[in-house]
């Protein structure tokens, strides 16, 4: 089906957001699979001499909400199918592979890095939840308190990355939810010590 400027009325029912370097050596292509309230994280070798990593989450209500509420849909049918040069001099290329309920797809390939403006904040949230699932073995699941559950990432994983500036800092019920640029941590409140 093509689409016109008509308003999309459709739910998604399989998202893919993939990054790909064309020249690289090594694990340099990773995508997520987000269907069914789960996120299926892949990486694959470019040579093929090593078995893909993969890794499956269960998203929370409110992660699979906003992957539902937070793609402007009318203007994401509208887009081409390949915006700048993706991969061009082993830039990279990403792209965001859409099926909705109605069995029609979208799929959109531009410069890693450099999303259209008509989807710049959604492929920032798509490339977040990839960036926190990209090494299976440090992130873990755990509950905290009465917060609402996200992605906890290991202490290893976290000191590897204690560079990452703060992106935002919210109080919500008894929960401090800070987002970095890299990933995002809840703490209950009773155990935040601001310095």
């Amino acid at each position: 089906m093509v689409y016109t400027s008509r308003p999309v009325t459709e739910s998604i029912s399989k998202l893919v957001f993939q990054n790909s370097f064309g020249s690289c050596i090594g694990f340099c292509n990773s995508s997520i699979e987000l269907k069914d309230q789960k996120l299926i994280f892949v990486s694959e070798d470019n040579q093929g001499e090593q078995g893909p990593i993969t890794c499956e989450f269960e998203l929370s209500n409110e992660q699979w909400q906003n992957i539902q509420t937070n793609l402007n849909k009318e203007d994401f049918v509208l887009l081409d199918a390949v915006i700048g040069c993706p991969d061009c001099a082993d830039g990279g290329a990403s792209t965001v592979d859409v099926e909705f309920t109605d069995g029609t797809t979208k799929k959109v390939t531009f410069e890693f890095g450099n999303p259209p403006a008509e989807i710049k904040d959604y492929a920032t949230m798509l490339q977040f939840l990839l960036d926190g699932a990209n090494n299976c073995e440090d992130v873990i699941e755990e509950e905290v308190d009465d917060c609402d559950k996200s992605v906890i990432v290991s202490n290893e994983f976290f000191n590897a990355f204690t560079a990452s500036p703060i992106e935002g800092v919210s109080i919500v019920g008894n929960c401090m939810l800070v987002t970095f640029s890299l990933l995002s941590t809840q703490d209950p409140l009773e155990d935040v010590v601001l310095v």
